[in-house]
């Protein structure tokens, strides 16, 4: 459920500044099988060549009465063009009743170069960077891509890494369909553990719904996350009513 939070961190808040640019406030509902699990923000800026994105979500009604699950994360790194960026500093906070969790990766040209876990016995295999010798993402800027889509094409493949876990995950458009732009992908667990919540899973399947915003740029509108049976979804929070 934590890397969850992590893909699913699709509320938009930020405010512009001089010399920076920022998304338009998004308020996405989320909900698991149908039932009301929470809520999400982020805030994103963009430098000329850097960005910044503190994402925290936390769990509300029934469930967070019985999880009181909370999540903080931040990440930043370099601007390579209008639409790729390059991890560098990458630090998490999770917490849930009984259990919690902090993480600081730190990357070099998109290399892991260290990795931080606290309590040291939520350290995996992967948890070792040496390990991972090709370029990787952290998974809260491949998320701005998610949702920050300037052009008309669905978000590129993307290698992610969260310090004890790599992870990738891929779209296809879906050929004839009455929205802007529909996705059809796979998150798959390539190498460490499975999730705590959903053990026994290597594959989730995710959808996303965009429409043209009314500046021309795509928004995302619904995000679904299927596991099994299981569905958590995000849907902007005036097509949730």
């Amino acid at each position: 459920m934590r890397k969850l939070f992590c893909l699913m961190v699709l509320s938009l808040a930020s405010q512009p500044a001089f010399g920076q640019t920022a998304t338009q406030p998004l308020i996405y509902e989320i909900t698991a099988n149908g039932f009301h699990y929470g809520a999400f923000s982020v805030t994103y800026v963009e430098q000329e060549t850097t960005y910044d994105m503190t994402a925290t979500a936390d769990a509300q009604g029934l469930f967070g009465f019985m999880l009181r699950a909370h999540y903080t994360g931040t990440a930043s790194g370099v601007l390579q063009n209008s639409a790729t960026r390059q991890s560098e500093v990458f630090e998490a906070t999770s917490k849930r009743i009984f259990k919690s969790r902090t993480s600081r990766v730190t990357f070099s040209q998109g290399v892991p170069k260290s990795v931080k876990i606290s309590p040291k016995k939520h350290r995996t295999e992967m948890s070792d960077p040496a390990k991972i010798t090709h370029p990787v993402m952290d998974p809260l800027s491949y998320l701005a891509g998610m949702v920050i889509n300037r052009g008309d094409a669905c978000p590129a493949v993307g290698d992610l890494y969260d310090g004890r876990r790599v992870t990738r995950i891929s779209f296809v458009p879906r050929p004839d369909t009455k929205a802007d732009l529909i996705c059809d992908g796979t998150y798959d667990i390539v190498a460490g553990p499975d999730h705590s919540l959903r053990k026994g899973y290597r594959r989730f399947g995710v959808v996303l719904v965009y429409a043209r915003a009314v500046g021309g740029e795509l928004t995302l509108r619904k995000a679904d996350f299927i596991s099994g049976r299981n569905l958590i979804e995000l849907a902007l929070q005036e097509d949730a009513k």
